[in-house]
């Protein structure tokens, strides 16, 4: 980690001062210099930063406020307004002289790599994984890798295949997906869950997409199926050693096993109807207190 922040120091200060040098930014250089940032400093700026993201103000400028409000904010204790702006406006992780602009990640490839190898070296998931996208919440425009998913909770941001543990959620591993130009997929389910059962791994369970071309012809209408099915309907298929379910939600959602058996049947506990029942609840305990106090 150590080595990773002083790099980061480097490649900042050197961007600071190439740009100030060309007479850009200049009203965060003192007296025309740019004053180095240091480990302890940048130690300090992330502080901040993971400070921003927990305790959220419409305004930048609100975590600098000494209105009776915002007292007990500890950032201005940590590092003045113009300096944090200052080091935000330079932030560089790669060196400028390293950046190779045909590579999409250039500019904090030593970054992933290093949040890359922490997970895997400080966590052991358990025998239950799941191989799935996430996405990570972003506003930045310009670095040709940010993607729109409708019908994700995160709609905007960047696309990540991740490993992660099944009992505790924990990312073990994440690629970063560049676009269709610059990442080959491949729709090969099935063969892969061949592959694994021949070698005597049966733990293979996955979602596929609707138009995945593992889903066999049995269940391919699915358009007409869910106009006909009601919330809870499920219909299966068994291929060879798998069993392919197709399970009526909100929308269609296909998965193939070779553990599960397809007229087996478990209760689902909607979350969403029990949040909402806690919520009427609470409604109604307050309309009750209410109802008391008026009395």
């Amino acid at each position: 980690m150590e080595a990773l922040v002083f790099s980061i120091c480097v490649a900042t200060n050197h961007h600071a001062e190439i740009l100030i040098s060309r007479g850009e930014r200049s009203s965060y250089a003192s007296q025309g210099n740019w004053t180095p940032l240091t480990v302890e400093e940048l130690y300090r700026f992330l502080g901040i930063i993971l400070y921003m993201s927990v305790v959220k103000f419409q305004m930048l400028e609100r975590y600098w406020s000494m209105q009776v409000l915002y007292r007990n904010n500890p950032v201005p204790g940590v590092m003045s307004r113009t300096r944090f702006q200052a080091i935000l406006s330079f932030l560089q992780v790669t060196p400028p002289a390293d950046i190779n602009k045909a590579e999409k990640l250039t500019r904090v490839q030593s970054l992933v790599d290093h949040v890359k190898e922490k997970s895997k070296e400080l966590y052991q998931p358990h025998r239950e994984i799941a191989v799935d996208e996430r996405m990570v919440s972003s506003k930045h425009k310009f670095s040709g890798i940010r993607q729109f998913i409708k019908d994700k909770p995160i709609r905007f941001g960047i696309k990540l295949w991740v490993v992660a543990c099944n009992m505790s959620g924990y990312t073990y591993d994440f690629f970063v997906y560049l676009g269709k130009k610059n990442t080959i997929f491949t729709d090969r389910a099935k063969t892969l869950g061949k592959e694994l059962f021949a070698r005597k791994l049966y733990q293979l369970v996955g979602v596929l997409k609707s138009n995945s071309l593992s889903i066999p012809d049995e269940l391919r209408d699915v358009k007409i199926w869910e106009r006909v099915a009601t919330c809870g309907d499920f219909r299966w298929h068994r291929v060879d050693e798998f069993v392919f379910v197709q399970w009526k939600d909100c929308k269609v959602v296909t998965f193939m096993s070779p553990l599960h058996q397809g007229s087996a049947t478990t209760n689902l506990e909607n979350r969403m109807k029990v949040r909402l029942q806690i919520v009427l609840q609470g409604l109604d305990n307050l309309n009750s207190v209410n109802h008391l106090v008026c009395h």
